[in-house]
């Protein structure tokens, strides 16, 4: 009877914890350049939506950028305008985006103001190993693979059983709350985890993602590489969150000139990506 009581009080809160919707706040520690060891960090939320097998990852000042703009434009309509700094707003200096269902994903990244969309799943093979380690208030044990050109070592929790992780790490028995590749030029922490009863969020800047290919995405991004001034020759300029201001008149030949050094000297910098295959 006890055991039938127990087998019940677990079924039932199996069912409460998956009717439930959750975000896990990720810290990332990475090094965008191969030649230095400067770190940046950043922070990113998984989205986690159990009963759909739906997870969302996003860089969080995409959150809080939004968020804010909503409430001033809702200020605005009470008031009759406010005043937006646009210096002030949340930055999101590396925008990893990426969305899965079941066995399907898709990767989203933008280019100078446009955003786009595509297929991008590849299942990872894990190997679990019998290490086991406290983080923060979560029993973990250690799991090893190799993904994209690096060799990743995870930590995950059967204390939250969502087989979930940041970005496109999933697959193990449990929530990852720590991964980092062989070298450390990427390390997540799980910060925090708490239930969401907001309507999903996804950023506002790739909710009209253009559909394309890898293979056209990259071609886009090549194209950009050789020329990064054709949008400011149209007077147009995004900022790294991805807000896009059309200035009438358009821009100097020195303004689009110097524009155009920061981003090469910005992109030469930025040579060592998350993933390298």
């Amino acid at each position: 009877m006890k055991k039938n009581i127990f087998i019940l009080l677990l079924t039932f809160l199996s069912t409460l914890l998956f009717s439930q919707n959750y975000r896990a706040v990720y810290e990332l520690k990475y090094k965008p350049s191969k030649e230095k060891d400067s770190v940046l960090a950043d922070n990113y939320a998984l989205d986690i939506f159990p009963e759909l097998k739906k997870t969302n990852f996003y860089n969080y000042n995409y959150y809080k950028n939004d968020s804010i703009m909503k409430a001033l434009m809702q200020k605005s309509e009470q008031q009759g305008g406010v005043n937006i700094n646009f210096d002030d707003l949340p930055k999101a200096k590396f925008p990893l985006v990426y969305t899965k269902t079941d066995n399907s994903g898709f990767s989203f990244k933008t280019i100078d103001g446009d955003s786009y969309k595509f297929p991008d799943f590849q299942k990872i093979n894990w190997q679990i190993l019998k290490e086991n380690k406290k983080i923060a208030q979560w029993n973990c044990q250690k799991a090893e693979a190799d993904f994209a050109g690096r060799k990743w070592t995870a930590w995950f929790t059967t204390d939250l059983v969502f087989p979930e992780g940041p970005y496109k790490f999933s697959g193990l028995p449990g929530l990852i709350t720590e991964i980092s590749d062989s070298e450390n030029s990427y390390h997540f922490l799980l910060e925090a985890i708490y239930k969401i009863q907001d309507e999903e969020f996804f950023p506002d800047i790739y909710k009209k993602a253009i559909p394309v290919t890898k293979k056209k995405y990259e071609k886009a991004l090549e194209n950009y590489i050789k020329d990064p001034a054709v949008k400011l020759r149209q007077g147009i300029l995004s900022d790294e969150s991805g807000n896009v201001f059309h200035i009438n008149g358009g821009f100097s030949k020195d303004f689009i000139d110097n524009a155009v050094k920061e981003r090469q000297e910005k992109m030469r910098k930025f040579n060592n990506p998350i993933e390298l295959e």
